[in-house]
């Protein structure tokens, strides 16, 4: 009898707060998003979300922020902790009684505060593991600046905008409620993989001269519709680097019929022309510059791959197969394996290091375009000396200077980076097969000599 008496308050509970919901989305309240935080030390939150559909949580703080139609992340805190679920909050945060169904969940009696400040929690979907893990987060470059991971202490915490699209980004490339993946065949699917699937789409509505909505587009590459905007990140670099029309410009908002505010690569004023210009090029003479990533191979696998074994490096270039991804991929390893620090002046700047080949990417042969071996890691003066002949390396490591007669009256500053590097000896990797090879080295210098 009192278990069907706490069921009938609990519906009731429900259905008044549905009825603030729904008055909330409809007068136009945004929803923002939460992360509810529990202890497993202190409440068996994991049993509590298979026996239970609504929660009642504690608000220790943003009690004033927080509203009804507002979603949440349901958190287990520790270091094996993350997302266990999502849920829609159905009432403004009051004083109010434990829920009664909820006291057999609680470890620590003591633990148990009857009357606080609290939310009622609409549980919406659960995860049979974690969706999102506590490594995760401290990996992922927005997510390990949220204040879950920086000051966890709490049960409350405000999540961005920002954020809640990269969370969504990673739940909808990894497992769902129901333990399979979003695509049902690769698990955490990287980003490169979602570029992969995207450009396929996008080529072929460049072919048939159509836009196509983020909508459609995110159930083509099966992510969640907000989290598009990440892997057209991915390709409007790739087309930007590689002088390509605007490939991106076709995704547009269902409303307004334009791409959403993250598209830069053509003047917003004229729109017009540049979807002339994609519709006019031919997509089909290109190969998918991320046919690497369709086994769900990721370019961070690639890296890792080239840094633990460069003598894989013909094979790898066979997969990538594209110049600006296999170039791209050249600079990472680069600036790993020299601690992104130049060889000759030492600047430790990431944004002002390049990669630069010893044996010249059009003299290359495909097992030296992506061999570590074949390359220096330079600032970009000493790249571009480099390249021109004015720089260079000797096969026993020492920074050779090529001097001129118009060197004469050079500054103090243009002799500190040049002539006086003369003879010094380049930093390098530590390791010994990431180092420049002889090989090499003899090769530039027969093609120099014969310029």
């Amino acid at each position: 009898m009192l278990d069907r008496q706490l069921e009938n308050v609990e519906m009731a509970e429900q259905d008044a707060a549905r009825l603030v919901v729904r008055s909330n989305t409809e007068s136009g309240s945004r929803p923002e998003w939460w992360i509810f935080q529990a202890n497993p030390e202190h409440y068996a939150i994991e049993d509590a979300l298979k026996g239970l559909s609504v929660l009642k949580w504690t608000v220790n703080r943003y009690a004033d922020k927080i509203k009804p139609g507002d979603r949440a992340y349901i958190w287990k805190s520790g270091p094996t902790g993350g997302i266990l679920a999502e849920a829609t909050i159905l009432d403004k945060p009051r004083e109010m009684s434990e829920a009664p169904q909820e006291l057999s969940f609680y470890l620590k009696q003591n633990s148990i505060v009857q009357i606080a400040c609290r939310a009622t929690l609409r549980i919406d979907k659960v995860f049979d593991k974690p969706a999102v893990t506590r490594s995760q987060m401290k990996a992922h470059k927005i997510l390990k600046e949220m204040l879950i991971i920086r000051q966890p202490n709490g049960t409350n915490f405000p999540v961005t905008e920002d954020e809640q699209l990269a969370i969504a980004e990673v739940i909808n490339g990894a497992s769902s409620g129901s333990g399979q993946s979003d695509r049902g065949d690769e698990g955490l699917a990287s980003r490169d993989l979602r570029a992969y699937r995207a450009w396929a789409a996008l080529t072929r509505a460049a072919t048939e001269r159509q836009v196509i909505t983020y909508g459609q587009l995110a159930d083509a590459i099966g992510i969640y519709h907000r989290a598009v905007r990440f892997t057209l990140g991915v390709i409007q670099d790739h087309c930007l680097n590689e002088k390509l029309p605007p490939l991106t410009i076709l995704v547009v908002n269902q409303q307004t019929g334009l791409p959403g505010v993250g598209f830069i690569a053509w003047d917003a004023d004229d729109i017009e022309s540049g979807v002339r210009s994609v519709y006019g090029f031919n997509w089909t003479k290109l190969e998918n510059p991320f046919v690497f990533a369709a086994d769900g191979t990721s370019e961070d696998d690639i890296v890792n791959e080239l840094v633990e074994n460069p003598t894989q490096a013909e094979h790898v270039y066979a997969r990538v197969k594209v110049r600006g991804v296999a170039q791209s991929i050249f600079r990472r390893v680069m600036l790993q394996i020299y601690e992104q620090r130049c060889a000759f002046c030492g600047l430790n700047y990431a944004e002002a290091l390049e990669a630069a080949h010893i044996v010249p990417w059009r003299h290359a042969e495909p097992k030296q375009r992506l061999d570590p071996t074949n390359g220096l890691l330079l600032c970009s003066t000493h790249h571009r000396l480099f390249d021109s002949g004015r720089m260079g390396i000797s096969i026993d490591f020492k920074i050779i200077w090529n001097s001129r007669k118009d060197e004469e009256n050079s500054s103090s500053a243009v002799l500190a980076i040049s002539i006086a590097l003369n003879g010094n000896m380049a930093l390098l990797p530590a390791h010994s097969k990431h180092r420049p090879l002889a090989e090499w080295i003899r090769q530039r210098n027969d093609i120099l000599s014969k310029k």
